[in-house]
This record gives C-alpha cells, structure tokens and sequence, in this order.
C-alpha cells in the first residue's frame, strides 16, 4: 500500500476529529483503533462552548444541540442550602451553555461524519512500534506496517504512541477512588442544570445526560477513600478488578439522602463503576513528525468538563497545520512546531487549575470546608467572578497568546457563519474598501463596524493571527 499523510491511532472523540479535518482537508490518511467496536458507555458528559464553535467551523455542531441537554447553569449546595450559582448566559459565545452529551453519542455523531465523507476506522488493529527513516514513519500494527509522514497518537492515557516516543509522563495520582453512575433521577432540581453538593462528608456531582431526568452522578464511598496510598503503578479511568465491588446503586441511594433533602430517587442505573484519577503531562507533544493529542498528551481530574473538550481542539489546532504542510499552502517552516506550543502550554495551565479546583472540592481540610460554605454565595455575588469563571469552563478564553475571535457582524453574513466548513484564513476588513493583503488561502470579507480603520486575520482554526492599522506593515509581511 502507498504512503499515506497522515495515522491516526485511536478512535475517541479526539482521533475521529482528527480523521474527520483530515477528509476535510483531502488529506491521505488511515485511523486504527485496538478496540473491536465504537465505545458503548458514557464516560466524558460535556460540550463545552468553544468545542461547539469549533465544531460549528467542521459543519457539525446542529446534531449536537439537538441531542444533548441545553445546560444553562450551575448550583452549589452546602448544609442542604444552595450557597452559590453559575449562569452559564455569560459565556461570551453564540453558545452560552454547555451541552449534557454522553461520550458514545459524542463519537457517534463524529463517526457517522466520518463515513459520511467516505471515511473509515480499522478496528481490532493495534500500533506496537514505529521507526522514522528516509523521510518516512513505518508503523507497525498487529496486521501490516503502514507508511504515512506523520504519526499521531489519539489512544489514551496509557497511549503506546507516548511510550514508543519515550516520552515521560509525570504527575500525581489521586488516593481516592471514585464512583460514577448514570441513573434516572426523580427529584425536583431542574435537569437543565449542574447539581454540586459540598458538605462535610464529602462531595456529590449531578451532571445532566442527554435524556430525559437523566443524570451521572460522581461521588466517593467511604470505603475507597485512600485506597491507592499504597499503589505505586500509575492508573487513569474505570477500574476493572474484581477485588474493588463496582458501587451499588442501595450504596448511592444512602450517599443521595446524606446530600440532598426532600424526595430523590434514583432509580434505572445504566452503568455504575469506579475510577481512578491521575493528574498527568507529557513533556512533550512533539518529536519530530510525531505528535500526541488528548488523553494521551494529558489526563486530569474531569472537574469542570475539561478533558475531552480540550483533546478535540489539540486535533483541530493540528489538523489544519498537517494540512496546510501536507498541501504546501504554508509559507512557514516551523508551523507544526507551533502545535506543540501552543498546546503543551495550554496542557500545563489546565493541569494546574483542575489540581486546583479538585483539592477544593475533595479536600478534608476543616478551615477549607468553611470557607468552601460560606464564601462561594459572596464570591459567586460578583458578576467579574462568575463571568470569569464560566469563561474559564467554557475554553473560549484560551489564546496563544491571540484568543480565538468573537462572532461579530458582517456585510454579507457573520464570522461564524463566514468560518463554517472553510478551510482558508479569514482576513476581516474594517472600514477598507480594498484590500492590503491578498493570498490564495485567504477569504477576505468586510465588517459592518466602521468605527475604526483596520484588518483581522483569522487563522483556519478561529484564533485571531494578527491585528493590523494602516499603512499594514505586519499583515502584508505574515507568513501564511
């Protein structure tokens, strides 16, 4: 078989975003994945609202608000008293919200575009090692060696991609095990929002699926608390051992009751397992013409929705520099270097704020249990902080250093609109009738606001490459 451009190895959210840009790009590529079957339980439960934007440039975002649940705000609770609310309004996004979508109906959709356009997943195939050599990668599977110019590891947290590079991939593991489970809930909090109970004891999460009174809750049992003092082998994910009875639902029944006051009832359990929580970053992300994304470039705790949201925008902030190197749309030498960059700086930031957020929530510290109870509602009173707060969960706020552009008006439609499905920098006009810059891989448009005289380029992927004034002398000397 011939080379190829691009392997992709893993099919989760992460390699299926990355399989679907590269058919999008007209990209030669194969992805293969060591499972015999597309993923059948929930695991990740949030679409955050800069994922949406960016799956909305891939075409797909509608199937996405159609089927997941509208999320629009969060409650904190403390002594059987909501302390504190989140109005996910003041997301600065045409998607002020988060979307309640369990992870297999998020591959669902991303797979069904994938064979829509003519793609595939190898399934039962598995990477055991690869060699660079005369300008090429030859991977190794369990049927065949295949040869592509660049490798790119989706598969995990325990990624043979990562190790095959000799990566490291240091950080902390949490002592606690904790629980999950998906159940029907019958209750009177609303299901279009996120439910937190913070108490003495310990702390429950109600997070809202899809469906109907739906919801995965995450708690911790007394009886795996510490457990993994002892452990010296690192583990990430749903524990699969005998030794360690999966919670049962009579068990998060009593944990619901010691929470929540007044009628709840969970009932209709889906799946209900435990898992494990590493805090964990390759040192890199890149070597060479390999790269990581995702679980395999980080893994966290899942506080805040973080995980597979971010591992979806390493693939976007990859795929369009892969195929702008592939195609030699680029005039820079070092583009997919800027991969690495950009997004192992992000990785690290996200790792210190979800190591953060999780000791404040786990923590049996007393002094920070009362001050978790009785300083969220005065914090949560000021509008800064909970607008910095949710911009924070909703990744719209992510630069680098450029943030990504807000949606603004048009002559002829808006950006988003004007971003949907193209694969071209956008350079927006303000004022200009003609333009300084012109590129076969630029789509000039013109804005409505007149106020000021100057020129946007936006990069394929949304985030702003430059702002430039008259006489333009950054724009017309950038390298596309």
């Amino acid at each position: 078989m011939s080379k190829i451009d691009v392997l992709i190895v893993g099919a989760g959210p992460t390699g299926l975003v990355l399989a679907g840009e590269c058919k999008r790009y007209n990209l030669s590529f194969r992805i293969i994945d060591s499972a015999k079957g597309p993923s059948t339980v929930s695991k990740a439960t949030a679409v955050q609202a800069r994922t949406l934007e960016v799956l909305q440039i891939m075409g797909i975002h509608k199937k996405f608000l159609e089927i997941g649940t509208h999320i629009k705000g969060a409650n904190i609770y403390s002594a059987h008293k909501r302390r504190g609310h989140l109005n996910f309004s003041a997301i600065p996004s045409p998607f002020s919200l988060v979307i309640g979508l369990e992870q297999n109906k998020t591959e669902g959709i991303l797979l069904k575009h994938l064979e829509d356009a003519g793609g595939s997943v190898e399934r039962s195939t598995t990477l055991l090692s690869y060699e660079e050599r005369d300008g090429s990668i030859f991977c190794t599977t369990d049927k065949a060696v295949i040869e592509t110019q660049y490798l790119v590891g989706c598969d995990g947290a325990h990624s043979a991609v990562r190790k095959s590079m000799g990566c490291t991939f240091k950080g902390e593991q949490f002592t606690d095990i904790f629980s999950l489970a998906d159940i029907e809930m019958d209750w009177e909090p609303p299901h279009n929002q996120l439910h937190v109970f913070l108490e003495k004891k310990g702390t429950l999460a109600m997070f809202p699926l899809s469906e109907k009174n739906r919801f995965r809750a995450v708690f911790l049992l007394e009886r795996l608390r510490g457990k993994l003092k002892e452990s010296d082998s690192p583990q990430h994910g749903i524990i699969d051992d005998k030794e360690i009875k999966d919670p049962t639902l009579e068990e998060l029944q009593a944990v619901i009751h010691s929470f929540v006051t007044g009628k709840a009832t969970a009932k209709n359990p889906r799946w209900m397992a435990n898992f494990h929580i590493n805090s964990r970053l390759s040192n890199t992300y890149q070597k060479n013409n390999v790269f990581l994304c995702g679980d395999a470039a980080h893994i966290h705790s899942p506080i805040g929705g973080q995980g597979m949201n971010t591992g979806i925008q390493d693939a976007f902030n990859l795929a369009w520099k892969l195929a702008y190197t592939c195609k030699g749309y680029t005039e820079n030498p070092n583009l997919l270097e800027t991969y690495a960059a950009e997004r192992h700086t992000l990785g690290k930031k996200l790792l210190k704020a979800t190591e953060k957020a999780s000791f404040m929530v786990t923590t049996n510290n007393p002094l920070i249990k009362w001050m978790r109870k009785y300083i969220i509602s005065l914090l949560l009173s000021f509008s800064s902080i909970q607008n910095k707060i949710v911009t924070a969960i909703s990744q719209v706020n992510i630069g680098y250093p450029n943030k990504r552009a807000p949606n603004f008006p048009l002559t002829d439609s808006d950006l988003f609109t004007k971003q949907e499905k193209s694969q071209k920098f956008q350079l927006v006009l303000f004022n200009l009738k003609d333009t300084p810059f012109k590129h076969p891989h630029v789509e000039i448009s013109h804005a409505k606001d007149l106020s000021k005289t100057k020129a946007i380029l936006i990069r394929p992927d949304g985030y702003i490459a430059l702002i430039d004034y008259p006489p333009f002398k950054k724009l017309t000397s950038y390298k596309i």
